[in-house]
Order: C-alpha cells, then structure tokens, then sequence
C-alpha cells in the first residue's frame, strides 16, 4: 500500500507488476483502479480521502470468478469465489482482499467518535461465516497486525522456541511444528492476536514464514519508523498443501509495502483447454502471471498479488 498509490497507477512499473498477474489485490488505492484486459471491482471509503481496494481478475478467467458485493458489511473488504471448475479442486475458494486502518488513524478514530466503528476483523469473521461455508479460503491483504512467530495452532516445542530466540529457526529445518513460523518480526500487538485468533477460528494458516520462498519470514513493511510483517496470505490448511512456493518481493517505488507472491498448484486444463499459458496469481504478491510455455493437459499455476 502507499500514501499516495492513486498517483502512480499510471506508471509503467505499476502497469508492468499488475500485468504479471491473473488476479490481483490492492489495498490504499485511495481511487478507481483500471487496467486493460482486466475486470476490476473497487471499493472506496465514503467521504474519506484514505483507504481504498481493488480486486482485479484478467478477462480470460473472468467467467469463473463470481464477486461478492460486501459494501454493506464493510468497504475495506472484498470477496470473490473462484469457481472449482477453473482450478478442479474438491471446492470452490473464498477470495477476500483487506485493508485494516491502524488503531491510531483518523479514520478509525472518526469511526468512533460518531458511533459507527466496528472492527475489520469481526467484520471479516461473519463474512467467513456467512460465505465460506464448503469453501477454501484465501485471505490477502494488509491487515495491519504483528503476529510475531505465531501461527493459528500454539507450538511448544522447546527447541523450536530457542532458535526463534537466537534468529537460527527456519521453516525449512521444522516444516510441520504446529503454531510456529519464522518471522523477522517477532513483535506480537493486539490485533495480532485477534487475527490468530480468527485463523484458529476458521483453521486457518499464516503462509508468511512457514512456506517454501519465505523461509525466514521477511518484512513486508518499510517505513521511515521501522520495519514489519503486517501483510500476509493465510489460507485454509487443506488449501496449503495447493501452496506451493510464497515470495516476498523486492522493495520499489511504488509503495512502502513489498508485494507478496503465492502460487497455488491447479489443474486448469479441463476449463481451459484452448488456453496454452501457465497461469499465475500473485500477491503483495497476490496474482496470476501467464507465461506462453505450452502446458496442455498439464498442471497449472496459480499466484495472488497484493499491494
């Protein structure tokens, strides 16, 4: 996300990162998002100058995505369903983009003062419970929440606990310890607490640092008064085993916040069999990047971007 992303959606750079990818999330947008050769939905904040989201889905797919209207439930969340007949996954997938304010911002602080305040991360929750029933679930977003070394189920693996001490731990070296992922960030705030919360609630997990690519759990987050792990994708554990690599990308110009990529492993071809492209998602990376490698019949990737 960025202060001032609406000023820059018209660069190249913007334009090139967007493009590498079938399906994008961005957060901050602060203004209407178009992209050629993309169907994307926006959802900006009512007399407020800050926030904004925009979901993007390139045409191709389009057909099997369906967009959830959540307007009326919050305008820092969006949803949509990826059809199982794109991905031929047992389900459907749940797809929700969020943006949620720091406690301290004059948005939130508006919020209150004139009674209308209700916390995102309730929000998301009777989203989830309204519609995510049968259905994976992908969450991406900045959520503005420091979760530390936690994942949804607490660890208690001694060991493992030293090394996150010591700065030795890696997801590599103990793939499957229960509640534990890297993390640059070990900072554990309030509303960290909440999320993980929420992801035990709807068995849910962190992809940041307890996924191959992001083994150390890197920033996603580069300010002027420091650095943090504040964007993440989290995602059903039956849908991670699909996971099978999350990047955190290089820093740029276009905002404080590294994009995060994902690619989720589907077979595409019965729903697409014309198309001879791999297809990716991306996100903060969220995204779907298509290549022209021929790949009929074969498996397919998918890769979120989020920014």
């Amino acid at each position: 996300s960025d202060s001032i992303l609406g000023t820059k959606t018209s660069q190249k750079s913007f334009i090139d990162m967007v493009k590498s990818s079938d399906i994008f999330c961005l957060q901050e947008t602060k203004g209407s998002i178009k992209i050629p050769g993309y169907k994307c939905y926006n959802s900006e904040r009512q007399d407020s100058r800050s926030g904004g989201i925009c979901l993007g889905v390139r045409h191709e797919i389009s057909p099997f995505i369906s967009y959830i209207k959540t307007n009326n439930a919050s305008r820092d969340i969006q949803a949509a369903v990826i059809s199982r007949k794109l991905t031929n996954l047992s389900k459907d997938i749940l797809l929700v983009n969020l943006y949620d304010s720091p406690e301290n911002s004059s948005y939130k602080l508006r919020q209150i003062a004139n009674g209308s305040y209700e916390e995102t991360l309730e929000t998301l929750n009777n989203i989830l419970i309204a519609k995510g029933h049968d259905r994976l679930l992908m969450l991406c977003g900045d959520f503005n929440a420091r979760t530390g070394c936690k994942n949804s189920t607490p660890g208690t693996d001694e060991q493992v606990l030293d090394e996150l001490i010591n700065g030795s731990f890696t997801i590599l070296s103990h793939p499957s310890s229960p509640g534990i992922r890297a993390s640059k960030d070990t900072q554990l705030n309030q509303r960290g607490k909440k999320l993980i919360d929420l992801a035990a609630t709807h068995n849910l997990k962190i992809l940041n640092g307890s996924t191959i690519g992001d083994a150390s759990g890197e920033f996603t987050c580069v300010t002027y008064n420091g650095l943090s792990v504040v964007d993440y994708i989290i995602t059903s554990y039956s849908l991670a085993t699909n996971i099978k690599s999350l990047t955190v990308n290089e820093f740029n110009d276009i905002s404080d916040h590294r994009p995060i990529s994902c690619t989720l492993q589907a077979d595409t071809s019965p729903s697409l069999p014309s198309l001879e492209r791999v297809m990716n998602f991306k996100d903060k990376p969220l995204g779907y990047k298509w290549s022209k490698s021929s790949i009929r019949g074969s498996k397919e990737k998918f890769v979120a971007f989020q920014n």
